[in-house]
């Protein structure tokens, strides 16, 4: 697992587009949403 506080280190760091993608990545690999 990761460690939360270097998770949080790391958010700051991605830019909002890169994260629309993890999210619209992560939403269709658990299945959320159609692709």
């Amino acid at each position: 697992t990761i460690d939360k506080r270097r998770l949080r280190e790391k958010i700051g760091q991605i830019s909002p587009s890169n994260m629309y993608k993890i999210n619209q990545a992560l939403m269709i690999s658990l299945g959320l949403v159609d692709i």
